[in-house]
């Protein structure tokens, strides 16, 4: 067995003004010696240890795109974040799926639902009172006049003079505020969750492939992707790094 053991790289980064990310779980195995060992297995053969030859074949394997090799080990992370955050991250998928057919249907792959394999859970609402944590801006971003989904520059000031910043955190309190008195009032949280801002904080753990990784990194850590959710990957990242730096090599990542 590799001396390699994931748990050697378990720990918990702040993000934001109040989230983090943790990793908190992960295959024992070093992720590039299955990389090469799931590549290799065609020819019958198995490594224990890393050589120039196996960095080379990672490297083809990367470069070719051969994600297949990336998709056998999985970690988890237990992850503080933003609502609004989290609604751009669920997309991130294992990358497997399983198939529901109906009865009356014949077998062919025409009539087959694709539906991809879940693999987040999270803080229930409907369960826990949340409590009063919002992520606030250390400054409110203009619109982009150019990019309909991005931002330009820095809203300094508001049409009454308020500053924005400050207003900001005022609309989530208020709206938190109406939230617990519905809640105090016999309200079902379920519903009364509703009044929350989108930027208040929740949790959730999230478990993926090394593949699933990969591409949340390409994506999430270009300059154009959303600042706040740019951050965290840059944290999942910093996690990752000791065990895939290789990967990252001629950018597999455009961060």
């Amino acid at each position: 067995m590799s001396e390699f053991d994931v748990r050697n790289h378990f720990k918990k980064i702040a993000v934001l003004d109040k989230g983090s990310v943790e990793l908190t779980d992960g295959m024992v195995a070093d992720p590039l010696i299955k990389m090469v060992n799931s590549a290799r297995v065609s020819f019958q053969k198995e490594i224990t240890e890393l050589s120039d030859a196996d960095i080379k074949l990672i490297k083809f394997l990367r470069d070719h795109e051969h994600f297949s090799t990336l998709r056998h080990s999985y970690f988890s992370f237990r992850i503080k974040a933003p609502l609004s955050t989290f609604r751009q991250w669920w997309k991130y998928q294992i990358g497997s799926n399983w198939e529901e057919r109906e009865p009356e249907e014949e077998e062919t792959l025409a009539s087959a639902i694709i539906i991809p394999e879940t693999n987040w859970n999270e803080a229930s609402g409907r369960y826990v009172e949340f409590l009063p944590e919002f992520y606030v801006p250390n400054a409110i971003r203009k619109q982009s006049k150019d990019n309909k989904q991005g931002s330009d520059g820095v809203l300094e000031v508001l049409e009454n003079g308020e500053d924005p910043v400050a207003f900001f955190e005022k609309s989530c309190m208020r709206g938190y505020e109406d939230y617990s008195y519905l809640v105090r009032c016999g309200a079902a949280k379920e519903q009364a969750r509703g009044l929350l801002s989108q930027f208040i904080y929740t949790e959730c753990i999230w478990t993926c492939s090394l593949q699933t990784i990969i591409y949340f990194l390409h994506q999430r850590m270009k300059k154009d992707a959303q600042y706040e959710i740019r951050q965290y990957a840059e944290v999942v990242w910093e996690l990752v790094k000791p065990m895939i730096n290789i990967l990252k090599e001629e950018g597999w990542s455009d961060g």
